[in-house]
């Protein structure tokens, strides 16, 4: 297990075994292999500006709504503050259809410095009880850095 630090956002994490960077725009991690050939678990990290009038919890509402509005026959199962990793810092547990295939997207939302960010990780359903601690994880070392 290594530490990842983006070049040009700052943020880092720690990647899980098995884990690599594919992509440094949007970052993105491969976790590591799948069960099911046609779905690699995957952590892709976003970020957006921080305004000095914004309220986490209508963020979240509003990103939510947002997937379950836009992702094939998608539901939100769990949203939860956990506070114990990053004060301030949600997690939500979504499920989806890609191709008729079930998905499960988790993610972490958090504010730090001036940004937000989402930690969005995915993968095959089926692969969910398996890959769930690689996420939990890599969000759990998250942070952001200055730049």
């Amino acid at each position: 297990m290594g530490r990842y630090q983006h070049p040009e956002l700052g943020f880092a994490f720690d990647l899980p075994e098995r884990a690599e960077v594919v992509l440094e725009l949007p970052p993105t991690v491969a976790i590591e292999p799948s069960r099911d050939w046609w779905f690699t678990p995957t952590c892709v990290v976003t970020a957006e500006p921080r305004t000095a009038d914004s309220d986490r919890d209508e963020w979240v509402d509003a990103g939510l709504t947002d997937q379950v509005e836009r992702l094939t026959a998608a539901w939100l199962i769990d949203r939860l503050d956990v506070a114990s990793q990053e004060p301030g810092m949600v997690r939500t547990l979504v499920h989806h259809a890609v191709h008729d295939h079930p998905v499960t997207l988790e993610q972490w939302w958090l504010e730090q410095m001036d940004r937000r960010w989402v930690l969005s990780a995915s993968c095959s359903t089926l692969d969910y009880p398996e890959v769930a601690p690689a996420f939990a994880s890599l969000a759990a070392s998250f942070e952001a850095r200055a730049r």
